[in-house]
């Protein structure tokens, strides 16, 4: 996934039914004019630590996360994503969020 670095003017990338598990550090940095992320219908059970940390989504409106393997979120994951106004984690049985 280090190509999407690429597309830096993305304002949507929608990345659902890709069967992706684990969103790494640093992924999405350059995509600084990023309003709309949908990782939905994956199967992402790990974000490593401070992923979305960085300057990459902070103009992210939207992040949709829903049906994926995630079972918790760690203190703070979120707290990098200044604009974010929805966040969709249906169906999900968290333990820790």
């Amino acid at each position: 996934m280090n190509k999407i670095n690429l597309f830096s003017s993305l304002n949507v990338l929608n990345l659902s039914y890709n069967k992706i598990s684990i969103i790494r550090k640093g992924q999405f940095d350059r995509l600084v004019d990023l309003r709309i992320l949908d990782l939905s219908y994956n199967e992402i059970f790990y974000f490593e630590e401070n992923v979305f940390k960085g300057d990459g989504l902070n103009n992210l409106l939207e992040l949709y996360l829903n049906n994926n393997q995630l079972t918790e979120l760690e203190e703070g994951d979120l707290d990098n994503l200044p604009e974010l106004k929805i966040i969709d984690f249906d169906e999900y049985p968290f333990n820790n969020i």
